[in-house]
C-alpha cells in the first residue's frame, strides 16, 4: 500500500470514558478520510495505542507518557523505528489488562501498521482513557486536536461496563465498592471527576483545540453536531448526509429513567444538572 508522510504534530485523538459513544466519531473521522490507523476493534479504537498507553496502575512518570504517545504516533503512521518495535514486544509482558491472548493479538497488530494509504492528509487516533493524561499528550503533538465525548453521566452509571470503575476509580481516589447496589454511585463519582478534570484541562493546555462533544446533544441534533465537528476538524464535505446517517441512537440511550435516582446524593445529582444534562 503507498504510503504518505503525515504531519507528526497534528493528530486528531478521541477520548471519553469508555462507553460513552466514541465509536461515531471515529467512524466519522474514518470516513473523511482521516488515517485513524489499520489495528483497531469494532468500536474504532486503536489497539495499537491501547496495548502501547493504556496501563492502569502504571506509575510511569511524564516523560515516559510522552515517549509512548510519540511511539504510538510513529507506529500508526507507518514510521516506526527498532526501538518501538521492542517497545510493543516488551509491552505484552509489561502489563496484565487485558489477557495475554489479547495482548498478543494487539500486538502483532501495531507491529503490522501499514501508515496512512496515499490520498490521506491527516492521521489521529481514538483511545478512550487518553483524556486522563492530557498534559503528556499535548507535549507529545504541539498541535493535536482532542475530542472529548461526553454520555449522559446517569446512563453511565448504570452501565454493565465495569471496566472503567475497577481500572480508573483509584486514580480519582474513587472507592470501589464490594456491594453491588453502591456500583451505581461509584460510577456516577468516577464520571463526575473524570469529566471535571477533562473540561478544566483541555482548554487550559489545548485552548480552542479541544472539544468537549456532548453526545446526548449529537443524538437530538446530528446535522447541528456533525457541521461543529467538521468545523472543528477543519474539514469542509460537499453532503453531510451521509454523515448524519452515521448517528444512530443505542438501546440504552436514556437507561436511567427506569431506575430508582434516590440511590444518588444531592450533590451527584446537582453535578449533573449543572453539567447541563437533564434529570
Amino acid at each position: 500500500m503507498p504510503r504518505v508522510a503525515l504531519d507528526p504534530a497534528a493528530p486528531i485523538v478521541v477520548g471519553a470514558l469508555g462507553g460513552s459513544g466514541t465509536r461515531v466519531v471515529g467512524q466519522l473521522l474514518i470516513d473523511l478520510g482521516v488515517h485513524m490507523g489499520t489495528h483497531l476493534n469494532s468500536a474504532n479504537d486503536s489497539l495499537t495505542a491501547s496495548l502501547v498507553f493504556n496501563r492502569p496502575g502504571d506509575r510511569a512518570d511524564q516523560t515516559e507518557r510522552i515517549a509512548r504517545f510519540e511511539r504510538i504516533g510513529r507506529l500508526i503512521r507507518g514510521e516506526a523505528t527498532w526501538s518501538d518495535r521492542l517497545a510493543v514486544i516488551g509491552a505484552v509482558s509489561g502489563i496484565s489488562h487485558p489477557p495475554l491472548r489479547y495482548r498478543l493479538h494487539y500486538a502483532l497488530g501495531a507491529l503490522r501498521e501499514r501508515g496512512a494509504p496515499a490520498g490521506a492528509t491527516r492521521w489521529g487516533f481514538k483511545e478512550p482513557n487518553t483524556h486522563l493524561f492530557l498534559p503528556a499528550l499535548d507535549r507529545a503533538f504541539g498541535a493535536v486536536r482532542y475530542v472529548y465525548v461526553m454520555r449522559h453521566p446517569l446512563d453511565m452509571a448504570f452501565s454493565a461496563n465495569l471496566q472503567q470503575l475497577a481500572n480508573w476509580a483509584p486514580y480519582f481516589d474513587v472507592p470501589v465498592p464490594s456491594d453491588p447496589t453502591q456500583v451505581p454511585a461509584a460510577q456516577l463519582d468516577l464520571w463526575l471527576a473524570a469529566t471535571r478534570q477533562a473540561l478544566t484541562l483541555g482548554p487550559e493546555l489545548l485552548g480552542d483545540r479541544f472539544l468537549g462533544l456532548d453526545y446526548e446533544r449529537l443524538l437530538a441534533e446530528p446535522e447541528a453536531g456533525i457541521d461543529a465537528l467538521l468545523g472543528f476538524f477543519g474539514i469542509a464535505v460537499a453532503d453531510i448526509a451521509p454523515l448524519v446517517d452515521l448517528v444512530r441512537t443505542p438501546e440504552s440511550t436514556g437507561r436511567f429513567r427506569d431506575e430508582d435516582l434516590s440511590q444518588f446524593r444531592t450533590d451527584q445529582l446537582d453535578a449533573v444538572a449543572e453539567a447541563g444534562f437533564r434529570l
